[in-house]
Formats: C-alpha cells, sequence, structure tokens
C-alpha cells in the first residue's frame, strides 16, 4: 500500500526530511508575510545568473573586445551551450517571478511603490553587467543610453511627476 498526501496514510521520515520539510514551510512564511522582499531577492538572484550566463557566451569571431568587462565575458571558450540554457533558465524565471509580482499586486497583498522596488533590485544586475548577446560599439552606446533613460526615468517618478514618465518609457521603447 502507498503511504503520502493523495492515499491519507502518514509518510515516515527521517530526520533529515523533516528539517527539511520545516525550513520549507519557514521560508513559505517569510514569502508570504514579506512578499516584496522575497520576489526583489529572488529576481535579483535570477537576473544575476541571467547577466553572468549571458557574459559567458562568446560572440562570434569576427567581433574584437572593447573590454572583458571586469572578467566576466569569455572569448576563449568553444561551447556556448551551457551558458546558454543557463541564460534561457534565468530568463525564465524572471518572466515567472515578474506574473508573480503582478499577481500579487493584484491582489493587494503589494503596493505600487513596492513593484517598483522589485523592479529595481532586478533591473539592477542588468543595468550594472555587460550587454547581453551582443558585443559590437553600437549595443554598448545602446546600454549607456538605457541607463541614462532608466535614471531619468527614476528620478522623474520619484519627484511624482507620473505624467513625464510615460513619455520616456515611449521614447525608449
Amino acid at each position: 500500500m502507498r503511504a503520502g498526501i493523495e492515499t491519507g496514510l502518514p509518510v515516515r521520515m527521517n530526520e533529515t526530511s523533516r528539517v527539511a520539510a520545516a525550513g520549507y514551510r519557514r521560508v513559505r512564511e517569510l514569502v508570504r508575510e514579506h512578499p516584496t522582499i522575497s520576489l526583489a531577492a529572488a529576481g535579483f538572484v535570477a537576473a544575476t545568473v541571467t547577466m553572468v550566463a549571458g557574459g559567458r557566451i562568446v560572440p562570434p569571431r569576427s567581433v574584437i573586445p572593447l573590454t572583458s568587462w571586469f572578467g566576466l565575458l569569455n572569448y576563449n571558450s568553444s561551447s556556448n551551450v551551457l551558458p546558454g540554457i543557463v541564460m534561457l533558465i534565468g530568463t525564465t524565471a524572471l518572466i515567472v517571478l515578474w506574473l508573480l509580482a503582478i499577481r500579487t499586486h493584484n491582489s493587494g497583498r503589494v503596493s505600487e511603490r513596492s513593484v517598483w522596488a522589485i523592479a529595481t533590485a532586478w533591473a539592477t544586475p542588468l543595468i550594472l553587467g555587460p550587454p547581453l548577446l551582443s558585443n559590437d560599439v553600437w549595443t554598448y552606446a545602446a546600454h549607456l543610453d538605457g541607463v541614462m533613460c532608466l535614471l531619468l526615468l527614476g528620478a522623474v517618478v520619484a519627484a511624482n511627476q507620473r505624467r513625464w514618465a510615460i513619455g520616456i518609457v515611449l521614447a525608449v521603447a
């Protein structure tokens, strides 16, 4: 006879399983109590993983690197498979977390200000990291332009001039 949740019969657990289950319950409680911090931290980790993996993807041999971006960019590897898979996993995690953040905001558990804090935490690794998947000079220029637009957008929102923020977003898009 099978034991488990679906059968209603008790499951025998060793001490390690009990500790892991208690830890899982505690983490789940913390996430429910502090969704902003949890989503911000998880998104920061996912964005960092995406940025690091994207920096490890080798550009075409015809590209002359402008910088090594503090050793993050890889120009010597022969395979892009593992960094590509890791970058895809990180990007997928960001998408899932963003959907959770929207759901949490729509349920009224977090404010609009919290959503901006979450987005800031997620954007930080991508702003500080190298341009992803391309290493030509135009990508570096666009990256710098995006950083400047985000700083301007943050200043406008902080000054409570939201009507101007829409114009900045449309100009960037």
